[in-house]
């Protein structure tokens, strides 16, 4: 159900709020979400995003700040007016503030600031006008960043906390909706999977998951995986191939080709890719679904090579939201965002350096840090030592 223009006269759309409600409270429950005391920014979106900032609230944030965009979902007095008439059902007390320019006086006031679609770019400008203490949750794991979003490089030298999230928790394992996301994905576009030969590239840890899914259906299913082989062995999927490289033995015979092979950077079929779009069509005549991952879609169209989604999919961004699902995989997952945010937060209150903060919330089973190879990358070995 579409809450966007929410109607407290309706009462399907009462019915759907209180679910959503629920999901909220047993999500904050479950990872014990206390904001008192903060400063929240994130975005006033749409959809089932718009509820991060009521996650904020009803785990007592002091001040929510909603940064309002113009996009194709909805213009920004609509969506603002939509928000006003959520926080009166909710009857909630907090202090929440719409804004649509980052100006000082906002964003020095925030103690976590979300890596949330209309907060974003978040850079250096935006970010030197930060407090010290203040923290920039990602909401969604390390090895997912996109240099575009965030001046990582810029948080580093002023000192600004950034953390991901832990999604393959033991409390609150959101990764695992990606195999209810995989099978959904084929029923929305009316594709039977029984029968069905599928390759499927698994290079990050969500694609287990989808390999749990998938072997529940009646599919034959192969998988290459050049990053977590030995991860796909453990779950029990049968692993072809640990290379890329020799992609083009495996596909002759498939009905679909499911590409998880994001943080791989190189197209997995095009120009330069493991596979030319040309010889893939000689050798095969499965459909491609891209997941998450890299193809190149001008050289797939060329070629014909038929492909879902059917638009062209910037690198590093996901072909399919979680939100196709319903509203508990967004909900929990920006719920651990901000719980990532609130143990960071909370250590640098307490005095704790950067790095001390970091090191400590990553004990905690929901914050994860950068890679060795992503700190060589954005922070220079003078300010990683400094910090």
């Amino acid at each position: 159900m579409n809450l966007d223009n929410f109607d407290p006269s309706k009462e399907n759309h009462i019915i759907e709020l209180e679910k959503i409600k629920k999901i909220i409270m047993n999500s904050i429950n479950k990872v014990n979400l206390d904001l008192k005391g903060f400063t929240v920014l994130t975005e006033a979106a749409t959809g089932y995003w718009q509820f991060t900032p009521f996650i904020a609230a009803f785990a007592n944030a002091d001040t929510i700040l909603c940064k309002l965009k113009n996009t194709k979902y909805g213009k920004p007095h609509e969506i603002k007016k939509n928000y006003e008439n959520l926080i009166s059902y909710f009857n909630l007390k907090q202090n929440f503030k719409f804004f649509e320019s980052s100006n000082d006086d906002i964003i020095s006031t925030a103690d976590i600031v979300t890596n949330s679609g209309n907060v974003r770019p978040i850079n250096a400008k935006f970010i030197k006008k930060m407090k010290k203490t203040g923290i920039i949750s990602l909401m969604w794991e390390p090895w997912e960043f996109r240099d575009i979003d965030l001046d990582l490089t810029q948080c580093m030298k002023n000192g600004i906390c950034v953390i991901g999230v832990n999604e393959e928790n033991s409390i609150l394992n959101v990764m695992k909706h990606d195999g209810e996301l995989i099978q959904q994905i084929f029923s929305d576009n009316d594709i039977s999977l029984k029968n069905k030969n599928i390759l499927l590239i698994a290079e990050n840890r969500s694609a287990l998951y989808m390999i749990k899914s998938l072997k529940k259906q009646d599919v034959n299913l192969d998988i290459i995986s050049s990053q977590i082989p030995n991860d796909v062995i453990s779950f029990e999927g049968n692993l072809v191939s640990s290379s890329l490289e020799n992609l083009e033995n495996f596909v002759s015979d498939k009905d679909f080709i499911i590409i998880n092979s994001h943080p791989i950077t190189k197209p997995i079929i095009g120009k330069n890719g493991y596979i030319s779009s040309k010889k893939f069509k000689m050798l095969s005549k499965a459909k491609i679904i891209l997941f998450f991952g890299t193809i190149d879609y001008d050289d797939l169209v060329k070629n014909g090579v038929p492909f879902l989604p059917n638009k062209k999919i910037s690198p590093g961004y996901m072909g399919w939201k979680s939100d196709l699902l319903d509203p508990i995989p967004t909900i929990e997952l920006n719920t651990l965002g901000l719980k990532s945010g609130e143990i960071v937060g909370k250590y640098r209150k307490s005095g704790l350096t950067y790095a001390q903060s970091i090191k400590k919330a990553v004990q905690s089973p929901y914050c994860l840090d950068f890679s060795v190879e992503q700190k060589t990358k954005y922070f220079s070995k003078s300010i990683h030592s400094n910090s």
